[in-house]
């Protein structure tokens, strides 16, 4: 049987270790039919990283 392998964003998340200076927090993955991919990385300024830090704190 012939399948398709195609890439989607779901909504699925990986755990940050560090990442944007935080931990113990889930962000978008891009996953494919043998799994995980990659963590979709985000290009924050300085503004964007403290209101996701703020985010994170309120969660």
């Amino acid at each position: 049987m012939y399948r398709h392998f195609y890439s989607r964003c779901l909504l699925v998340g990986s755990l940050l270790e560090g990442q944007y200076g935080q931990s113990n927090v889930h962000t978008p993955t891009l996953i494919n039919s043998t799994g995980a991919k990659n963590i979709v990385e985000l290009s924050l300024n300085e503004s964007e990283k403290e209101k996701f830090a703020h985010s994170v704190k309120t969660l």
